[in-house]
């Protein structure tokens, strides 16, 4: 099989991909941030759904605020990191099926049954923080070659 994409792009974005456990001091902009939002937002999700919903935590008010929600691992993490993204979900997400996936009337599939929604705002909002944390291992990829 001949690879899709060069094979020190697929070491970054897979088999030496690692957990970060220590960031640079460096902030992110708004600019980068939406950078990888339109660059994650093409991720494919069941129907075009597009069930995520972020939160961008960069100050230290809105960093205090989230550190009770964390395991005491990850206090020191979010402390330094110059942004912390909150993936949630949206369970009303079929309400915008017309728009994103005009290919059929998929709302039928979603809408007064919550067990069904629940679980599909769940698995794709999850694939959606994945396609954030690949669109981000690129840039960083990208920008550790510009220097």
């Amino acid at each position: 099989m001949t690879n899709p994409i060069p094979t020190n792009i697929q070491e970054q974005l897979f088999t030496q991909a690692r957990t970060v456990h220590a960031f640079e001091s460096h902030p992110i902009s708004d600019e980068q941030i939406s950078q990888l939002y339109e660059l994650m937002k093409w991720g494919p999700t069941a129907f075009n759904a597009q069930p995520g919903r972020y939160v961008f935590v960069r100050s230290e008010a809105a960093k205090e605020r989230l550190l009770p929600a964390l395991s005491p691992g990850n206090v020191a993490q979010v402390k330094s990191a110059s942004v912390t993204v909150i993936v949630a979900y949206d369970t009303h997400f079929y309400e915008h099926l017309p728009s994103l996936y005009p290919a059929m009337d998929a709302k039928p599939f979603f809408e007064g049954k919550p067990a069904v929604t629940e679980v599909a705002a769940l698995r794709n909002s999850s694939l959606q923080g994945a396609y954030l944390l690949l669109a981000a291992v690129s840039y960083t990829h990208l920008r550790a070659h510009e220097t």
